[in-house]
């Protein structure tokens, strides 16, 4: 185990914690035993965390890379030079005429 895998499990608690707080600011008028229900159940997914890390697969994201992504290029080519005008009312047909 790497440095980045334990970043990635700090990232992500702080993530769970950060989402439990939520739920319990809006919880408040629930009973306690829901709020300790879910206290409770944020726990073991903190517990867990380490090991679902390591057992389920990895999804790939690209906050980690600088590389630019080959894919999301733009490529530009000039295909002609020849300008074609049109003074019909209907281009469309002109241009099914002239292919190219």
């Amino acid at each position: 185990m790497n440095w980045r895998f334990w970043l990635e499990l700090w990232i992500c608690s702080g993530l769970l914690l950060s989402a439990g707080a939520a739920l319990l600011k809006l919880c408040r008028r629930a009973s306690a035993a829901f709020r300790h229900r879910l206290l409770l159940s944020l726990f073991i997914l903190l517990a867990l965390l380490p090991a679902l890390s390591l057992l389920l697969p990895e999804i790939p994201l690209s906050l980690w890379s600088s590389a630019p992504d080959p894919a999301a290029g733009v490529t530009i080519q000039q295909l002609s030079s020849r300008v074609i005008e049109t003074t019909g009312s209907c281009p469309h047909k002109l241009a099914a005429n002239n292919p190219g």
